[in-house]
C-alpha cells in the first residue's frame, strides 16, 4: 500500500479505512513472520533447530566463580585460545565442533542436547568419526541448559 496526499477528505477517509482493514486482517490468525530468518522466542526447546553458538568463560571470570581453583583457571586459559569452530544442521539440534590448538583442528565433537529433568537439558558429547560408545564428558565438565522464560 502506498500513501499519497489525498485530494479530498473523503479520499483520506477511504484510504485510512483501507489501511486499518489491512492492519486488522494482518493481526488475525498466525501471519507469516516479516523476517523469518530472525530468531523468535520458543518455549519448547525440543523444537529449536539450527541455533548454534559457543562461548568460553573468561579466565578472570573463572577466578571469581564459587569453588574455582587453579586448575579451573588453567582450563579457562587453555580454552581461551583453543580452536572451537561450531557448525550445525538446520534440521537437527546436534552441533559439530572442530576442536584444536593453535588454529589446527585435532578432532570433532558431536554435541546434542538431551531432555533431562523437567525443563532441563544435558549435553551429550561424543567424538565424531571414531567409535564412541560412551559419552565424552570430562569429570570437570558441567553442562546443562535451562529453559529461559516461562
Amino acid at each position: 500500500m502506498a500513501w499519497k496526499r489525498p485530494s479530498s477528505f473523503r479520499e483520506f477517509l477511504e484510504a485510512t479505512v483501507e489501511a486499518l482493514d489491512k492492519l486488522e486482517k494482518s493481526l488475525v490468525g498466525d501471519p507469516d513472520p516479516l523476517f523469518p530468518e530472525l530468531a523468535v522466542p520458543e518455549p519448547d526447546l525440543t523444537k529449536v533447530r539450527g541455533a548454534f553458538d559457543m562461548s568460553v568463560v573468561d579466565p578472570d571470570q573463572a577466578k571469581i566463580e564459587p569453588g574455582a581453583d587453579e586448575e579451573t583457571v588453567a582450563r579457562a586459559e587453555l580454552l581461551q585460545n583453543a580452536l572451537l569452530d561450531i557448525r550445525g544442521d538446520k534440521a537437527s539440534a546436534t552441533a559439530h565442533v572442530d576442536v584444536g590448538r593453535n588454529g589446527i583442528p585435532a578432532g570433532t565433537l558431536s554435541i546434542k542436547p538431551v531432555k533431562h529433568a523437567g525443563d532441563r537439558f544435558r549435553l551429550d558429547v561424543r567424538y565424531l568419526g571414531e567409535s564412541s560408545v560412551e559419552p565424552v564428558v570430562p569429570s570437570w565438565a558441567k553442562c546443562s541448559v535451562q529453559r529461559l522464560g516461562s
